[in-house]
């Protein structure tokens, strides 16, 4: 199995491919668009991981797709010595580790709100719709909007303190522990 050194981009004529047929991993037309869109505004940038021996793609069925659907006469692969089972194995893993990843919405988004920022951005750019970000970011939005008690009190330096550190002086109230 290779080692992932040494790793060589090719441009290779994509009718060179071979499918892995027994692929679990299928693409929706939403998908093919929004890697088409992404191909377009930004190139390609993603190789497709290819299985030396063979020509078969082990990783990045939906980016041969659309680009055969754009017509891109050559693109960006690189070849892995990997075992057929070692690739099929990865294949599955590649897939799945995507999955697993969780947003930071919060960090989410500030991102989305500076990229609304400038007019030439298209939030369709980033693979999301807007009622999907909408509702990504529902959270963010709920937590702005929750406001303390009505008998909550604001500061007040005459509100009195049941506990102060004897080495530092610090006062607070509560529990202590």
């Amino acid at each position: 199995m290779s080692n992932g050194t040494n790793l060589q981009v090719q441009y290779i004529d994509p009718q060179e491919l071979k499918p892995f047929t027994d692929n679990p991993r299928h693409h929706s037309e939403r998908n093919i668009q929004d890697i088409q869109r992404s191909i377009k505004k930004f190139g390609f940038t993603n190789p497709i991981l290819v299985r030396k021996e063979d020509n078969m793609i082990i990783a990045g069925h939906g980016r041969l797709r659309s680009a055969q659907e754009l017509g891109v006469e050559a693109v960006p692969v690189i070849y892995l010595d990997f075992s057929e089972n070692d690739a099929k194995l990865y294949s599955i893993t590649d897939n799945r580790t995507g999955e697993t990843s969780e947003w930071d919405v919060l960090a989410l988004d500030d991102l989305i709100k500076k990229l609304e920022e400038d007019e030439e951005i298209h939030l369709d750019d980033t693979g999301f719709r807007v009622e999907e970000l909408d509702e990504l970011l529902s959270e963010v939005s709920a937590a702005d909007e929750v406001a303390p008690p009505e008998d909550f009190p604001s500061f007040d330096e005459e509100i009195g303190t049941e506990h102060m550190c004897p080495k530092c002086g610090y006062e607070w109230s509560g529990q202590s522990s």
